[in-house]
């Protein structure tokens, strides 16, 4: 049983950090920000979301990536995001943007649909930390920057 709930607890940490990385550029007090904390925990809830629990090493690693993105222009780090969730769709078939919650979000129009949009690209470049730590893809360009 001491070990299930040490599963469970480190599943918890692990989407509680997760959510914590998509919103980091958010702030709390921000009327949208309960609605895509929301989208994010339904995304991560989800019975089709394929990423696991993360490691600390995972998670160290994803929060490296985003700091690295976040000294890059904004349509830098935008395309980083989208081609993370292209590649999410294209290899499980699992789209955090058709959920219903992320769904409300996206028919929005501004601040609202990039922040959402991007904040489910955070859960995708965390699949990708995941299921391809040696093969990261962060641009569709002709140059395809990977983090070995």
């Amino acid at each position: 049983m001491a070990n299930e709930d040490a599963r469970t607890f480190q599943r918890l940490l692990g989407k509680a950090e997760v959510v914590r990385l998509a919103l980091r550029e958010l702030d709390d007090e921000d009327p949208v920000y309960p609605r895509i904390r929301e989208a994010l925990e339904a995304a991560l809830d989800d019975p089709g979301c394929p990423l696991k629990e993360l490691s600390h090493t995972e998670l160290d690693r994803l929060e490296t990536i985003l700091q690295e993105l976040d000294r890059e222009s904004n349509t830098v780090q935008d395309e980083a995001l989208q081609v993370s969730l292209h590649r999410l769709r294209c290899e499980t078939s699992w789209d955090p943007k058709l959920l219903p919650a992320s769904q409300a979000l996206l028919n929005g129009v501004g601040m609202t649909y990039l922040l959402t949009r991007n904040a489910l690209g955070v859960i995708a470049l965390a699949w990708q930390v995941q299921t391809h730590p040696l093969d990261i893809i962060l641009t569709a360009g002709k140059f395809i920057r990977s983090f070995n």
